[in-house]
């Protein structure tokens, strides 16, 4: 399947307005810093690179206005900026600079850490080298790889920490992201398939998290091969589509942003040892 991807100015675009309609998105439900007006409470959490910035007291000082508007709105013009100056590396880089910030800031205040920005931030990094076709795509391609590390490393991690031998976990996952639905009753469609998937009993539940786990540990075959990067793309995008239907997780749009990478493959050339990529 071949897309119009050649142009790797059109392809940096394109991903680049894909970012920035999923950041409007957020930004229209009120998920910015300015929204979350100035929280008291952070959660720094477990990661060294929260530790690091917290210790510099930058979430604290990004949190409060006028900062916290500023940098929500240098946020979205250096990434509309790299559209309308698409070589210039140096708003790239910048641009990975405010994810980072911004993405940090923002998960300090939620007293939970997710991959919601996990997409607009990597999937810029290999948009630095628009000038050098190879490096370009050469990145592109450790993308995905590492797209699909994130799937396969969650099905191992639900394996060998023993979440399979929870057969109420799966449930009461369910239970908590649809608490809204299952209190009040409004007659909606959505609401009454909730109520339905609510009478299955622990087994059921128990089967979809081993249906789970082993699609995750599926994707491992993209390791090997690419030629089902197509099915797999499918796969994973339903996956968060049910994800979202039935559990509520709407987060799953900038991340799915990750799947670009997925229509970068080696050329026949590039697999004989010389530089050369294809898209498709």
């Amino acid at each position: 399947m071949t897309l119009l991807f050649e142009n790797l100015i059109f392809t940096k675009r394109l991903i680049l307005f894909s970012c920035l309609l999923f950041i409007f998105q957020r930004f229209l439900i009120g998920l910015s810093l300015f929204g979350l007006s100035e929280p008291e409470q952070i959660y720094v959490g477990s990661d060294n690179t929260y530790w690091i910035l917290h210790l510099l007291n930058i979430p604290q000082i990004l949190l409060k206005t006028p900062f916290n508007w500023i940098i929500d709105i240098c946020f979205v013009i250096t990434i509309l900026s790299q559209i309308i100056w698409v070589k210039n590396k140096y708003l790239t880089i910048i641009s990975i600079c405010l994810t980072t910030l911004h993405s940090i800031s923002f998960f300090s205040c939620l007293g939970n850490q997710n991959h919601t920005y996990l997409g607009i931030l990597f999937i810029q990094f290999p948009l630095i080298f628009i000038d050098n076709r190879e490096r370009f795509l050469i990145w592109f391609a450790g993308l995905r790889y590492y797209t699909l590390f994130l799937y396969v490393s969650s099905g191992f991690w639900k394996l060998f920490r023993g979440n399979l031998e929870e057969p109420d976990r799966f449930m009461n996952v369910f239970i908590s992201q649809n608490i809204d639905y299952l209190v009040s009753f409004d007659g909606s469609l959505i609401q009454n398939i909730l109520y339905w998937m609510f009478q299955f009993s622990f087994d059921t539940f128990s089967f979809f998290w081993i249906v789970v786990t082993f699609f995750q540990l599926s994707l491992s075959i993209g390791f090997f091969t690419r030629r089902f990067d197509s099915v797999l793309m499918v796969l994973i995008f339903l996956f968060h589509l049910v994800s979202a239907f039935f559990f509520q997780i709407w987060s799953f749009l900038p991340v799915t942003i990750l799947l670009f990478s997925f229509l970068i493959k080696p050329s026949q050339k590039f697999k004989r040892g010389c530089a050369g990529f294809q898209i498709s």
